[in-house]
């Protein structure tokens, strides 16, 4: 799997078993082998997201049917919050877990394997919701965001 986040905040993070590639989807990704690669960033403040937030990255898929995790912050009860291009052969995920609630959204369709797709989520303190944009390069169809509120 290629990704491309993108944090309003740099933090370094080491990589383990994933290399870069200059095929992103805009310029250099990292490709992950969806079995044991993967970034780990330190616990930062900046990743304690409390009012709001949105997760968001670039994914190209090249197989699907099991979990494949895009970003997953733990803390000490477990998860915080977590993106999943494939949430175990289904679709698109989304989940967060506050001192009062926990959240999940799931998108209605899997994500199509060898294209480039937007998948965000996003919590605005009351909702919380999953886009998929489903846009592709070089493919003119495009399918609107599907929102799922939960």
């Amino acid at each position: 799997m290629h990704l491309r986040l993108v944090h309003p905040v740099l933090l370094d993070g080491t990589i383990s078993g994933a290399s870069w590639t200059s095929s992103g989807y805009d310029g250099n990704a990292l490709t992950f082998d969806g079995v044991d690669d993967w970034v780990t960033v330190a616990d930062d403040a900046a990743l304690d997201l409390t009012d709001g937030m949105t997760l968001a990255a670039w994914v190209y898929p090249t197989t699907l049917g099991d979990w494949r995790t895009v970003l997953f912050k733990e803390d000490t009860s477990g998860f915080a919050y977590a993106l999943d291009a494939d949430a175990d052969g289904a679709s698109p995920a989304g989940y967060l877990a506050t001192n009062v609630n926990a959240f999940e959204a799931l998108d209605d369709a899997p994500l199509s394997a060898n294209t480039w797709t937007h998948i965000a989520v996003t919590y605005d303190g009351a909702k919380y919701r999953v886009a998929i944009s489903m846009i592709a390069l070089g493919r003119s169809a495009l399918r609107p965001y599907s929102i799922v509120i939960h």
